[in-house]
C-alpha cells in the first residue's frame, strides 16, 4: 500500500490527523504508521529571503496564512527534516494548491517547480497547481519550499 504524506500550508489542509510535536523543523515519524496519510503540520524553520540570500532561521507553526508575521509580502523558504521509519518505502508527498509561486526541493534537489519564484515583485509568477511527488526510499527527507507572494 502507498501512503502519502500531506503538507498543509497557508491555510491549506487535507484531512489526516496530525503527528505529534516535536524539535522545531524536524518531524519524527520514526514510531508512527504510514498507512495512511499524514499532515505535516506542525513547527517549520522558516527563513526570509531564497538560496543563499537568507535571513535568519525562526521556528514557525503550519499551517499558517501567507499575510501573518512572518510571511507578510516578498519571498522566503520553509524548511522541515522528516525522520522516517526504517524500510518505509513507497511513499509521496501531496502537495495541495499553493496559493503562490513555489518550488520545492527534496534532499537539496529540486522535485518541482509552480509559477516562477523571484524575491523581486517583478520577476514573480504565481500559479495554483497541486502535485503528488514520489519519495525516494530514503529514513531521512529534507523538504525545503521557497515561495513569493506580492498579492
Amino acid at each position: 500500500m502507498r501512503a502519502v504524506l500531506c503538507l498543509t500550508l497557508l491555510a491549506l489542509s487535507c484531512i489526516a490527523p496530525p503527528v505529534p510535536a516535536g524539535e522545531p523543523g524536524v518531524l519524527d515519524l520514526r514510531s508512527s504508521e504510514l498507512s495512511h496519510p499524514l499532515e505535516l503540520s506542525g513547527i517549520w524553520q522558516y527563513r526570509p529571503g531564497l538560496g543563499k540570500e537568507m535571513g535568519p532561521s525562526v521556528a514557525f507553526p503550519i499551517p499558517a496564512r501567507w499575510n501573518a508575521p512572518p510571511l507578510t509580502r516578498g519571498c522566503g523558504t520553509l524548511r522541515l527534516r522528516i525522520l522516517l521509519p526504517a524500510g518505509a518505502g513507497g511513499l509521496a508527498l501531496r502537495l495541495p494548491d499553493i496559493a503562490t509561486a513555489s518550488r520545492v526541493l527534496i534532499n537539496g534537489h529540486i522535485a518541482v517547480e509552480t509559477g516562477q519564484v523571484a524575491c523581486a515583485e517583478e520577476g514573480v509568477v504565481e500559479r495554483l497547481q497541486p502535485q503528488l511527488l514520489p519519495l525516494a526510499d530514503a529514513e531521512t527527507i529534507d523538504l525545503e519550499i521557497q515561495m513569493a507572494n506580492f498579492a
